[in-house]
């Protein structure tokens, strides 16, 4: 794109669009006039508010010129198809306008709250045998249990500092305001490189700036929701942001793929079969990622009656295929109890059995029937099992 806008071509704009001058050969001229009553007749589709055009070539003074890009979309696009040039164009916007910002510590994540302050508490509670009655763990004793758990960095003293300075985001949301910036749209015809050149740039800009105003003001509007909060709980929330993982008693989550994965480990644990025969099962870690509540895995590398495989991040088959995937404290609670239920409680009924293997390996409902379970097998007179250390989970089939 530089390229062309720092030539001399003879440019044409025609409903948005970008003609170039196309090049001829005695060969490509027999061809465009072969061709030419078909490229007249057609029809494409353009951006919203464009016109249609309606042939790939056009004729002005004489000249054929070759429709390429849409000047709008390229305007809309430009970050994605050319990521590099962007952040160098936007940058130099920023300064161009006086416009100093630091995002890397000036937003809390709403998500991550919820999991730290809402569902954690929740397993932390029922793992320490705590009464169901008791009140949730508050913010401060969660905050505890966590810095018993973790160091947090001396630098996010003046993080949290930061984040409560508002007024410096909305000092920098008025900055940006003032600059009332208009752009004339092309117009349509022969157009210079250098016309084109100015409306890019000035195009560009105004997307630049109108993203980071509407940037600011969301993060503003949710900052603004936390501005109660005591600083120790805003500094684990900006620390653990930027650590993006922590697990406490068999809790835990981590990033991944844009969000989060949560998960509860399970422990060891025994299943019985339908025979009567033990089979001992390692931890395993139950999951979800906040993309999809609603989809329920285990994590690590595993197998199971209710797997396909034996693998890592497989779905767990369920009989509840009902499960709320809007992102909130109950959802995914609900999720991860059913998981962790279906994975202890599941194998119950041989006749109406809705996963993949019987542990005995006679019968299997797909997934890969190579998958075998003898290896888990124990005897109840395991010391684990008769010291009570580990329980059979469905000991009442």
């Amino acid at each position: 794109m530089e390229q062309l806008l720092n030539s001399n071509l003879e440019i044409v704009v025609k409903s948005g669009f970008i003609h170039l001058p196309l090049l001829y050969t005695s060969e490509i001229e027999k061809e465009v006039q072969k061709e030419e009553p078909r490229f007249k007749s057609l029809k494409i589709s353009s951006s919203k508010n464009l016109e249609k055009s309606s042939s790939q070539i056009i004729k002005i003074d004489g000249k054929d010129f070759l429709r390429s890009m849409n000047i709008y979309s390229l305007v809309e696009n430009y970050e994605k198809l050319y990521p590099d040039e962007y952040s160098r164009i936007k940058e130099n916007c920023l300064k161009k306008y006086g416009i100093k910002l630091n995002k890397d510590h000036i937003k809390i994540d709403s998500k991550l709250e919820t999991i730290i302050f809402e569902v954690m508490p929740y397993f932390i509670r029922k793992n320490k045998g705590l009464k169901r009655e008791k009140q949730k763990l508050t913010s401060e004793e969660v905050i505890s249990l966590i810095n018993k758990q973790i160091e947090n960095p001396i630098e996010y003293e003046k993080k949290t500092g930061d984040f409560y300075n508002i007024q410096s985001l909305r000092d920098i949301l008025n900055d940006i305001e003032k600059n009332k910036l208009l752009v004339t749209p092309l117009n349509e015809g022969l157009v210079s490189t250098s016309e084109l050149r100015d409306y890019f740039n000035k195009a560009l800009e105004i997307r630049i700036l109108n993203k980071e105003k509407n940037y600011l003001k969301n993060i503003i509007k949710e900052n603004e929701k936390f501005v109660e909060k005591n600083k120790e709980h805003i500094k684990t929330l900006l620390y653990l942001k930027d650590r993006g993982s922590l697990e406490i008693d068999g809790f835990g989550f981590f990033r991944s793929d844009g969000g989060y994965n949560i998960y509860k480990n399970t422990g060891e644990y025994a299943l019985k079969d339908f025979n009567g025969d033990i089979y001992l099962f390692s931890n395993c870690q139950v999951g979800i990622n906040t993309s999809r509540i609603s989809t329920l895995r285990v994590l690590n590398s595993y197998k199971h009656p209710f797997l396909e495989n034996y693998e890592s991040g497989q779905k767990i088959c369920i009989r509840n295929k009902n499960l709320n995937s809007k992102f909130n404290a109950k959802n995914i609670i609900n999720s991860l109890e059913t998981g962790i239920s279906t994975m202890f409680y599941g194998y119950t009924n041989k006749n109406d059995f809705n996963g993949y293997h019987i542990l005995d390996g006679k019968i299997h409902h797909g997934g890969d029937r190579s998958l075998k379970f003898q290896s888990n097998k124990i005897s109840r007179n395991n010391p684990k099992i008769k010291s009570g250390e580990i329980e059979i989970k469905n000991d009442f089939i």
